[in-house]
């Protein structure tokens, strides 16, 4: 073989291919990880004031959404009982576990079934526009309803 030459690139082994593959597939999964976990908490814009009927519940981005008369309130959408993943009714906006029938009023408080405990809730705030923010990252105490801006609370 002269100094011009090159040598002819060696094949990978199926060993040396598998081993590739799964230090690629682990770096995508970080990759998609890391970012759906930077993406999971923090503050988002999740709607406008007017998305959200008042006296109804509404499942937006991993929460349980409420407006009442109080304010807005986002609530864990984990059911206290067995950890089965609640759910909100289309029609009437109540909140309810399709697992054990447990349901849940709009501050989070268990009705009926067997779950005992209330939801926790997460911070979420409504700025004078009327746009709505919410993290799931921090949680707040149970009844403390975000502030509605003056031109959407009720006439007294």
């Amino acid at each position: 073989m002269d100094g011009d030459s090159k040598a002819a690139p060696r094949e990978m082994t199926r060993r040396e291919a598998l081993a590739w593959l799964a230090q690629a597939g682990v770096a995508a999964c970080a990759l998609t990880c890391g970012r759906a976990h930077a993406e999971d908490g923090g503050r988002k814009k999740i709607g406008n004031l007017f998305e959200f009927p008042n006296g109804c519940a509404k499942d937006v981005e991993g929460a349980i959404v409420v407006r009442t008369d109080e304010g807005m309130a986002a609530l864990a959408r984990i059911c206290t009982h067995k950890r089965h993943t609640l759910e909100v009714d289309d029609n009437t906006g109540s909140i309810f576990c399709s697992m054990h029938g447990s349901g849940f009023d709009l501050s989070g408080k268990p009705t009926n079934g067997p779950a005992t405990r209330a939801l926790k809730w997460y911070h979420v705030e409504v700025d004078e526009s009327g746009a709505v923010w919410l993290d799931t990252s921090k949680s707040v105490a149970r009844g403390a309803w975000a502030p509605l801006p003056k031109w959407a609370k009720p006439k007294e």
